[in-house]
């Protein structure tokens, strides 16, 4: 466990977890699949059938896409978003003689808020200039709130809550 003394920086290579970060780059390379076919078919050819839907490879590659990639890699990036959220709120914890966690008032949330800020930037230019569908608007302006749920809401609430976020 870090000291409550500790300051916030970003996480040096060797400390990070490398199988989140493959997962990570699993889950994007998933989502580039379905936004590949966003982005090369017209929207009417994805919404319904149209032009290019006479060919038998178009039917079968919309098939594979909706079937194997389509939601199930934004939810895997979804997950690997909130298991890294509630990563960084621990890593500023100290635990007392009774287990339970405290931080002290605003350690790391400068260096977090910083990211979020630069990803919302980031995302609304994005979805200005490229692609109104942007998603990173919305995980930034999630994790602007969802650090300070984290340290407010009870343990087992969390994971009924997430339980039942899964089940539907």
């Amino acid at each position: 466990m870090s000291s409550p003394e500790q300051h916030a920086q970003p996480t040096p290579t060797k400390e990070r977890f490398s199988s989140i970060d493959t997962l990570r780059g699993f889950a994007l390379m998933g989502i580039l699949v379905p936004n590949i076919w966003h982005f090369a078919w017209p929207m009417s050819d994805i919404t319904g059938h149209g032009l290019m839907s006479d060919a038998p490879a178009n039917d079968l590659a919309r098939d594979i896409t909706s079937t194997l990639f389509l939601g199930k890699f934004m939810f895997l990036f979804a997950l690997l978003f909130g298991s890294g959220v509630i990563m960084y709120s621990r890593k500023f914890d100290h635990a007392d003689e009774q287990g339970k966690f405290h931080s002290p008032l605003f350690a790391g949330w400068s260096l977090w808020y910083t990211r979020c800020f630069v990803l919302l930037v980031f995302g609304m230019i994005h979805a200005y200039l490229f692609w109104y569908g942007d998603i990173l608007t919305l995980y930034a302006l999630a994790g602007l709130t969802l650090l300070w749920w984290v340290r407010r809401l009870n343990p087992m609430l969390q994971f009924w809550g997430g339980l039942g976020v899964f089940l539907t």
